[in-house]
């Protein structure tokens, strides 16, 4: 019961001491700082790096780095007696996997 009567009371004074303040030019001012420009270059300077990784990744020949190194993973778990822990179809599928959500990932975040 107390609760209510100060409920009611809070709102009296609230409503006495209302003063509208004044706007100054801040609306105004929020409207021009929303992001749209900036994020247009945010999203071609992100498109620009995107595309100078991708030009280094084929020029430093990195699809033959990645088949060399799985290769040289997989004969060193044949070596070791592991083989029959995991398969190279399993290493495929998981490999695919996690290009699809890494992918979905960053284009996610522009």
């Amino acid at each position: 019961m107390m609760e209510i009567n100060d409920d009611k009371l809070i709102r009296s004074f609230l409503a006495k001491e209302k003063k509208e303040v004044a706007d100054n030019g801040f609306s105004r001012c929020v409207i021009e700082n929303l992001p749209g420009k900036k994020y247009r270059l945010v999203e071609q300077v992100t498109n620009v790096v995107m595309l100078a990784c991708l030009i280094l990744f084929f020029a430093f020949d990195g699809l033959q780095a990645i088949m060399s190194t799985v290769k040289e993973m997989i004969i060193g778990m044949i070596q070791h007696g592991s083989s029959g822990a995991l398969d190279p179809k399993s290493l495929i599928i998981a490999a695919v996997v996690l290009i699809i959500l890494g992918t979905r990932k960053i284009y996610s975040m522009e």
